[in-house]
């Protein structure tokens, strides 16, 4: 652990809302925007970025590689109005967190254009997919790991497709909008402009 260095910097969104991003490298690391930087997102679900340990993650560190974590709204790392305010109507302020994050790593020194790896995994994926399909240009990432919850465009997607995903969507925990709110679900779909890749 002394081995390592971890700090917490407040980023300035599009709005003026402050966004928590956790960054860790290796102690003693040169801050001259030449190393590799994971900008790892989540923002869905209530779910917080916690501290955690991971062997790979420890060996990359090791490596000279910068590990960071934003914070976004729709996860529950500032409570119950974050998660709120990054969700439905409001998805896309999610995005732009974390195309603040990632602008910060590189106005701070951290990495630069062309070094930069972002990640989001689950639901995270549709955060990835958004940033990459709409903003990669102001983020200067230039790999992108996704997992599958955005492959949708594997598949031949119809109307019986959607409103079936609607309904599942629906029923679950209202995770995105209640079926009996077309205005709500509308408002949402628009926030996303990643559905409009397909």
């Amino acid at each position: 652990p002394s081995a390592l260095v971890t700090a917490e910097v407040q980023v300035k969104s599009h709005d003026g809302a402050p966004v928590p991003l956790s960054i860790t490298h290796k102690r003693g690391l040169r801050v001259d925007g030449q190393h590799p930087t994971l900008l790892y997102g989540y923002g869905s679900y209530e779910h917080s970025i916690e501290p955690g340990f991971s062997v790979p993650r420890l060996s990359e560190l090791d490596r000279g590689v910068i590990f960071a974590g934003a914070h976004v709204r729709g996860g529950g790392d500032l409570g119950q109005r974050w998660y709120d305010a990054g969700k439905l109507a409001h998805k896309r302020n999610s995005f732009t967190d974390y195309i603040a994050c990632a602008q910060t790593l590189v106005e701070q020194g951290y990495t630069s254009a062309g070094r930069m790896l972002a990640n989001g995994g689950s639901a995270g994926g549709l955060l990835i997919g958004a940033v990459l399909a709409n903003f990669i240009g102001t983020t200067g990432a230039s790999m992108l790991l996704i997992r599958p919850w955005i492959r949708m465009n594997r598949y031949r997607v119809t109307a019986f497709h959607i409103v079936f995903f609607i309904f599942i969507v629906s029923n679950v925990g209202g995770c995105l909008t209640p079926i009996g709110d077309p205005p709500l679900f509308m408002g949402y779909l628009k926030g996303i402009p990643f559905w409009w890749v397909f």
